[in-house]
């Protein structure tokens, strides 16, 4: 293998690259990501489980994840962390008093 067929074969496939059938799942796991990352942002604030509400929501789009996890932990990483960046003065504050 000559290295620029090293840099392709390890490079993601692109549309053109996908049948017509996985190309729509490429895109239907990205609208999915979208979705669930929407409805953790959007319940996170909500006085209820923001868990939940992804996995319900999972169950009634028929989505298919990980089973272990990673891609919801992932998401609520990102959603904890937002808040750490929306409340870092206040988070700071409290940590000197």
């Amino acid at each position: 293998m000559r290295g620029g067929d090293t840099v392709r074969a390890l490079a993601a496939p692109t549309p053109s690259d996908l049948s017509p059938r996985s190309f729509m799942e490429l895109l239907w796991k990205i609208v999915s990501a979208i979705i669930l990352a929407l409805v953790e942002g959007l319940t996170e604030f909500l006085p209820v489980s923001s868990t939940g509400h992804m996995i319900l929501v999972k169950e009634l789009l028929g989505l298919d994840t990980p089973p272990d996890r990673v891609f919801e932990i992932f998401i609520q990483f990102g959603a904890i962390l937002a808040l750490c960046v929306i409340y870092f003065e206040q988070l700071r504050r409290v940590t000197k008093a």
